[in-house]
């Protein structure tokens, strides 16, 4: 629910003329460190956001896990993962751009395992923050790949990135 609000004030904070609209799409592993170990559970997205102006853009972004990761009889799902985000990019030259992410989000584990003591299905939520290396595609200039390294949750030795 605090996500919902968040995501419908940062979109309703912006004039409508002075906004071009973004989607994007995203494919990538997460990384989950519990208790020392690490799970790379593979994770979709969607991104909807508003460019304000080439600098600054506002968004939320949504989605969740694809395949799950197991390693020493403990699978870790990612059920679903959601920010509303604000990011700051800076040009590198005509094509690249350094990208700073900065918002709150979501994300709902699934941890199961034989033994007794996890929580199960899971909601962890924060500050999100990232940095992104963004590449304008030659063949397909209105397309934008892009790296993104971001983390979603650090708290009580339990880390998403």
């Amino acid at each position: 629910m605090r996500f919902l609000v968040v995501s419908v004030l940062l979109l309703a904070a912006v004039p409508a003329a002075a906004v071009e609209p973004m989607i994007g799409a995203e494919l990538g592993w997460s990384r989950i460190s519990i208790g020392g170990e690490n799970f790379n559970p593979l994770t979709a997205r969607a991104r909807l956001a508003l460019g304000l102006n080439p600098d600054w853009e506002i968004g939320v972004v949504a989605g969740g896990g694809i395949r799950d990761d197991e390693a020493v009889n403990v699978t870790v799902a990612i059920d679903t993962q959601q920010a509303a985000y604000l990011r700051y990019s800076a040009s590198l030259d005509d094509n690249a751009r350094l990208v700073l992410t900065l918002g709150y989000g979501e994300t709902t584990l699934d941890v199961q395992t034989v033994f007794p003591g996890f929580p199960g299905s899971e909601t962890y939520s924060g500050l999100v923050y990232g940095l992104s290396l963004q590449e304008r595609l030659s063949r397909w200039p209105n397309w934008i790949g892009s790296l993104d390294l971001e983390r979603w949750y650090d708290k009580d030795g339990l880390g998403i990135s």
